[in-house]
């Protein structure tokens, strides 16, 4: 379930692309001459041959063509990005594959790290002590948007390290688990934000140089390979990732989808990931977005598993832990 309020979209007008194919063959052999002796129907037939085979090649050629531009389609319509401040921008791309359940919209947030400032919560370390939804968490927070954090157990303790203000409120280090979000460093020489992949980057928890930091498991790494294994598991999923220019992306679906054919989906879309970190997901994939007029929330609600359909439309779930985001 998601809500949007945006501005009017503007009209945009550009010349259309087309392509044109153009084919060509060899001449047949020339005529045969007064007096000189016909050709035996071999050599003809052969000749024909070659034009049909031609022919047939060109046709091909073209049809292999027209397919790789098919296959090279975003699995998307097209991204249109919405400026909030500067450094962060937001779109909801609508998708074109892979989704089984709910809505295609899927929410994006692009953040530059210099530009923003990024904050754990836990509801151990906030006043009231309590859990709740993205847009609880957002107005007593003031932040720009909120998104859910990693995996919990049953007390809404965070599996893995969340490090909230220097502070560990998760259950430490977890080995199987590869991926980190870490930003605000203590040494103004690091990166302000960054996901690291603990299969090739060491780590050390105990002189972790992060303010701020939370673990979960990696999606995709820097190779492109995927980092979950193939199931039918159907969930809505959020999604922690940098792109090509270093930025953070935020992405929480409204509809359902697996995880080895999401991967795909963000290797395949526009967006230019590099490598990306699965949050929580199915009924706690939660995002909230308000900058000025522009206000987007979703909550997840669709999960499907093999012991069934478990989908809960309407639902607004509770969240131990979130991350804020916050100009700088």
């Amino acid at each position: 379930m998601a809500r949007q309020v945006v501005p009017p979209p503007q009209k945009r007008s550009g010349p259309a692309a087309g392509i044109i194919g153009r084919e060509s063959g060899k001449a047949g052999p020339p005529l045969p001459r007064k007096g000189f002796p016909r050709p035996p129907s071999s050599v003809i037939f052969v000749s024909m041959f070659k034009r049909i085979d031609i022919s047939i090649l060109a046709g091909l050629l073209i049809m292999m063509f027209m397919g790789s531009l098919a296959f090279a389609q975003p699995p998307h319509k097209p991204i249109k990005w919405l400026p909030l401040k500067k450094g962060i921008s937001f779109t909801r791309v609508e998708a074109t594959k892979y989704l089984h359940l709910g809505s295609p919209g899927i929410g994006v947030l692009r953040l530059d790290p210099e530009r923003v400032r990024f904050q754990v919560y836990h509801f151990r370390g906030d006043k009231d002590g309590k859990p709740g939804t993205v847009e609880q968490w957002q107005r007593k927070t003031g932040a720009l948007a909120t998104i859910n954090s990693g995996q919990f157990d049953k007390r809404g303790t965070h599996l893995g390290l969340l490090i909230e203000n220097g502070v560990n409120m998760g259950t430490g280090l977890l080995s199987v688990w590869k991926g980190i979000f870490a930003a605000e460093p203590r040494n103004e020489s690091l990166p302000r934000a960054v996901l690291i992949d603990l299969a090739y980057t060491q780590f050390d928890p105990l002189a972790i140089q992060y303010t701020q930091a939370l673990q979960s498991f990696m999606l995709l790494d820097i190779k492109g390979k995927k980092r979950v294994r193939k199931s039918d598991w159907k969930a809505n999923r959020t999604i922690l990732a940098t792109d090509q220019a270093g930025r953070i992306l935020m992405i929480c679906t409204e509809g359902a989808y697996t995880l080895w054919e999401f991967a795909d989906w963000l290797k395949e879309s526009e967006l230019g990931v590099v490598q990306a970190m699965s949050l929580d997901g199915g009924y706690k994939a939660e995002m909230a977005v308000k900058s000025g007029g522009f206000e987007y929330v979703t909550y997840g609600q669709w999960e499907t598993n093999d012991y069934g359909n478990f989908s809960v439309p309407g639902f607004k779930a509770t969240l131990p832990a979130v991350i804020g985001v916050f100009p700088r």
